[in-house]
């Protein structure tokens, strides 16, 4: 089985511990609110949070199954995080904080991956 079928199977798991990784970024309270509900309306920096994140990781799938071309489109990548980049950005987050949670996926992809 390639990678790409490897991380497409894990992609439930890996996406959800991203999520947490990145809300727990924020206070204690706002984390728990953006782990609350599913509705854009309730919660729409929290749902914007977690689409961004699902389109990193399906654009990863889809680039790791493609044998042929290893090459990841950034292009596809910054726009999938630009939405909660800029929401990141205007809150009181430093420019490294504001981007630190793209970092924890890969650590997250090694552990889910072997296991």
């Amino acid at each position: 089985m390639n990678f790409g079928k490897i991380l497409k199977s894990k992609k439930k798991n890996i996406l959800q511990e991203w999520f947490e990784a990145t809300i727990n970024t924020y206070p204690e309270e706002t984390a728990r609110i953006l782990n609350k509900s599913k509705n854009k309306f309730d919660n729409p920096v929290g749902v914007a949070t977690y689409e961004s994140l699902e389109s990193v990781i399906d654009i990863l799938c889809q680039n790791m199954e493609q044998t042929e071309n290893k090459d990841l489109d950034e292009e596809l990548i910054e726009q999938a995080l630009d939405s909660v980049i800029r929401i990141r950005a205007v809150q009181n987050f430093s420019a490294s904080k504001a981007v630190g949670f793209v970092f924890e996926l890969k650590d997250i992809v090694k552990k889910k991956c072997r296991q």
